[in-house]
């Protein structure tokens, strides 16, 4: 259903297909849904319909559209709305998992957030990268420093950081945590590296 640049309707319209036991996609820039729609989003939520949002332009990058069209403060925004598991997928494999994981196992709202464009050539074959809902995955082992990123800009800017930092001697272990509000605290306590 095209709503057109109305995505307090297209919310509200997703929330009624879900009143009535479908389950509902809804896809529109980051920014504009979760800033726009987010009294419909909450909303929804409080009525413990289950709704899946897609939030293409994720984060800083890609900034030719301008300020308007970066999201900044969509996780803020969606972390404080009860029953909401926010992701953000780090390739095309993890889009697919965290996509199967909302629609057939969650029980709770899902935000899917999408960085556009083609990923960084340092992250396409990462063997390490399956989606496990609550925990994240080692990409790469080090000690004394933990860096804990998401997403494939951040995971792939962590990954060139890495390699500049071990020129002086300094060995980060990088883990991805594409659940971004939502995490098993004990597989990050044991997966964090002791500084002691």
């Amino acid at each position: 259903i095209q709503n057109g640049i109305a995505e307090q309707d297209m919310v509200s319209m997703a929330g009624g297909i879900a009143l009535n036991g479908l389950l509902p996609l809804v896809n529109s820039f980051a920014t504009f849904l979760t800033a726009r729609a987010n009294e419909q989003i909450y909303n929804n939520s409080t009525e413990k319909t289950k709704i899946i949002y897609i939030c293409l332009y994720a984060g800083l990058f890609p900034a030719g559209a301008g300020k308007s069209h970066q999201s900044l403060r969509d996780i803020s925004v969606l972390s404080s709305i009860p029953n909401m598991d926010i992701f953000h997928p780090s390739d095309y494999k993890q889009v697919k998992q965290i996509l199967k994981h909302c629609v057939y196992k969650s029980k709770n709202n899902c935000a899917i957030r999408l960085s556009i464009g083609a990923p960084p050539k340092n992250i396409l074959n990462l063997n390490s990268n399956k989606f496990t809902y609550g925990k994240g995955n080692i990409i790469s082992e080090g000690s004394k420093i933990s860096i804990i990123s998401y997403g494939q800009i951040m995971l792939s800017e962590v990954l060139k950081l890495k390699e500049i930092l071990k020129k002086n001697k300094i060995n980060p272990k990088i883990i991805n945590m594409p659940n971004i509000n939502s995490f098993n605290r004990s597989w990050l306590n044991k997966n964090l590296v002791d500084i002691s």
